[in-house]
Formats: structure tokens, sequence, C-alpha cells
């Protein structure tokens, strides 16, 4: 027994509910995917603009299979973006190590964000924070040099909030 025939509806009042499904429900589906990339977009400013115009598709992909929920939704949707992007066939879009560093970069601001407890410590090249802000400004000549980083990030308690620091190590071993 079909599902539309358990609701006892006529023919022009199944036809108006599957237009209602096909139209108005898919577009505000749509719409709150959209509301999502936006916040992702300000979490992962630097991993967003290397994606580009793949961006979006990229992020429907994931979004349609991810429904979020919870206080820190936003936080759980970047991270677990972040994560999509490391285990699905996106490699190609992260084949640099500068680009790779940025995505490792903002996985671990978002990590350590959603810690009650953290300490984390992870060394990158170059100066990343400058790299991924001038990427989040979409500024032409962005580039990942400068001296090499050690990116720090620490929270003791849930209720303090997170502490972050760069050191510049005077010895980088190669």
């Amino acid at each position: 027994m079909r599902q539309e025939a358990s609701l006892d509806l006529s023919q022009a009042e199944q036809s108006k509910l599957k237009a209602i499904v096909n139209g108005d429900i898919t577009a505000f589906a749509v719409s709150l995917i959209t509301k999502r990339l936006g916040v992702v977009k300000k979490i992962l400013p630097g991993t967003c603009a290397l994606l580009a115009e793949n961006l979006s598709n990229l992020f429907k992909a994931f979004a349609v299979e991810k429904p979020t929920t919870g206080v820190k939704r936003h936080l759980i949707d970047a991270r677990n973006f972040t994560n999509y992007l490391v285990e699905s066939r996106t490699n190609n879009f992260f084949t640099l190590n500068e680009h790779k560093a940025v995505l490792e970069y903002e996985k671990a601001w978002v990590n350590s964000e959603l810690s009650a407890l953290v300490l984390k410590a992870k060394c990158f090249k170059h100066d990343i924070s400058s790299y991924t802000a001038q990427l989040g400004m979409r500024e032409k000549d962005s580039a990942y040099t400068g001296k090499p980083r050690v990116c720090i990030w620490l929270r003791l308690n849930s209720r303090q909030r997170l502490l972050y620091w760069e050191l510049f190590p005077r010895f980088w071993p190669r």
C-alpha cells in the first residue's frame, strides 16, 4: 500500500502536496544550507577562500548528509566540514603545502574552540595566521612567507576563554 493512499487524499490534494514538497520545502532547505555556509565562511575564511567557486557545491554535498544541531552547531558544522574535506576526494584542492597548512590551522582552531580543556601546539613553516587572514580578505598578493611559527591553543577549564599564542623559534629543524 502506497503512503499517499493511507492519507485518504484525492488526486488534486496529492498533487498540491507534492508541489509544496517539491517547491517551497526544497527552496527552504536550500536556504538553510546557504545560511549554514555563510556562518562556516566566517569560521573558516582561509579554507573557504581556497575552495573559491567550488565551495558552494562541496558544502551542499556535505550539508545534505549532515544535519546540524546543538548549541555550538556552527562550530560543529565547521569542524565536520573540515573533516569532510580531509576525508573526501577534495584533496586536489589541497595539493600545495600552504593550502594544507591553512586547512590544518583552521581545523586546529575549531577543534580547540569546541574543547572544554585543551593544550594544542602545531608547527608551521611560515606565518600561517597572516596568510589565512590575507586569504580571508581576498588579497591578491597573499603569500605564505615569514618566520616559522609554533601555534599554541590553551584552555584550562570550560568557563575560560581559549588562549592563543604564536612563538617564533630562533632555530628551526629541516
